[in-house]
């Protein structure tokens, strides 16, 4: 269970660090990067970053 944590933790550090601070940087006009404009377009990836960071990147089964 550590790596798929690690992996998730990771997502969002870069996320935070890339996007998410230059977004709060005053003056100065905020724009995403070419890769989320494009992702946001597409249907099918569109809720891609959401499902990783909320089901994880590897399934986790229960065993009785």
């Amino acid at each position: 269970r550590e790596w798929p944590t690690r992996v998730i933790q990771r997502f969002q550090t870069i996320i935070q660090k890339r996007i998410i601070a230059n977004a709060l940087v005053p003056n100065r006009t905020f724009q995403l990067p070419l890769v989320l404009r494009l992702l946001l377009r597409i249907p099918g990836l569109r809720n891609l970053p959401a499902r990783i960071i909320a089901f994880g990147v590897k399934r986790v089964r229960v065993e009785n």
